[in-house]
Order: structure tokens, then C-alpha cells, then sequence
């Protein structure tokens, strides 16, 4: 029993380098692996590779209680973050209180922009070195906004970047980094996901 990472993976029969398979442990069925994969993949990917997230750096995590957020703030845990994140309501941002820890006062809705002024306030004005972000239009705006100097955007969603959107230009001015995560892109190959 394995799990294998592969683009093309549609298929009956698929060919792989060993880079790419993993096994499964017995208690992890072949459903809960596909998902696991694919959330960890894009976490990990994101926000170890592209945003290399250090120790008691800061981090946002938008849409934090779906599968890709919970990744990332697994991660982020991992690495003694401290965490600020998003979800769409009260409901699911007490889930993320309950489950992970992370306080009220570091959760916010992700449905308005009411986020970024209470960021930059909790963090003195610097703002959070990593974001992780899934959302759009307004929303991303103001989150690019709140990247500290030197710091890094994760973008995973398309939406913006398939509509040709445009971006402020200031906080490239502060060294920041805007970096989009495509787990299609042929630049992601079997020994980055077999890390």
C-alpha cells in the first residue's frame, strides 16, 4: 500500500521514480492518504519551500479551517509560529480556538477586510512574515498590505492571477516577496514532493 505523487496520476497504471511513493501506514485508508497528500503538499510547499518559514516568525493563515489551512497551521505549530489567522465564521474560528490553540484574538473573518488594521496594530505596524493566502480581490489586497519588510506572500489561489488582476507595487518596495504556488507547474518534481 503507497501513496504516489505524480502528475498524470488519472490513470489505471502509472510509473513513478521512488522519489514519489511513500508508504501508507495501515491505519490511514487510501481515501484519507489522497487528501492528506494533496493538503500537506501544498503547505509544506508553500510555506517551507517558498516562503521559508523560520522559528517565532509570523505568520497568516487565510481560510484557516478548511484541509489546506489546517495543514499549514499544523506547520506553522511546528515550526512555534505564532499564528494569526482567518475563517468565514464565528463558528469555524472557535473550531480553530478548540482544536489548535490558537487565541480569539489572533482569529479574524475572512469574509472583509477588517483583519488588516487589527493586524498591523497586534504586531506594532511591522505586519507577519509569511502569508498564506487563498483569497481575492479586495481580501488579497489588503493582506499583501499587511507583509512585513522582507516578508512573503504565498498565493495558492488562481482566481486572481488567471484574471490578470493587478498588485500595489509598495510593499515590493520593502523587499517583499509575492510568490504563487502551482502544483502543476512542471518546476514541481517527484524529489521536492518526496522531501
Amino acid at each position: 500500500r503507497v501513496l504516489v505523487h505524480k502528475k498524470g496520476c488519472f490513470a489505471n497504471r502509472v510509473q513513478a521514480t521512488t522519489d514519489g511513493v511513500h508508504a501508507l501506514p495501515n491505519n490511514i485508508t487510501f481515501k484519507q492518504a489522497s487528501t492528506l497528500a494533496c493538503v500537506y503538499l501544498v503547505s509544506i510547499y508553500g510555506l517551507y519551500h517558498l516562503a521559508n518559514l523560520q522559528k517565532h516568525q509570523a505568520v497568516l493563515i487565510h481560510s484557516a479551517s478548511g484541509g489546506v489551512g489546517i495543514a499549514s497551521i499544523q506547520l506553522a505549530q511546528h515550526k512555534v509560529a505564532e499564528i494569526y489567522a482567518t475563517a468565514g465564521t464565528p463558528e469555524k474560528r472557535q473550531f480553530l480556538t478548540q482544536n489548535f490553540g490558537i487565541p480569539e484574538s489572533h482569529l479574524f473573518s475572512s469574509r472583509n477586510t477588517e483583519f488588516a488594521s487589527r493586524l498591523i496594530e497586534m504586531t506594532s505596524g511591522k505586519g507577519v512574515d509569511v502569508i498564506f493566502n487563498s483569497l481575492t480581490g479586495e481580501i488579497l489586497e489588503e493582506s499583501w498590505r499587511c507583509v512585513a519588510d522582507g516578508g512573503t506572500m504565498i498565493e495558492i489561489g488562481k482566481k486572481d492571477i488567471l484574471d490578470r488582476n493587478n498588485l500595489s507595487m509598495k510593499p515590493f518596495n520593502r523587499k517583499a516577496s509575492f510568490r504563487a504556488v502551482d502544483m502543476s507547474h512542471k518546476s514541481i518534481d517527484d524529489p521536492l514532493t518526496g522531501r
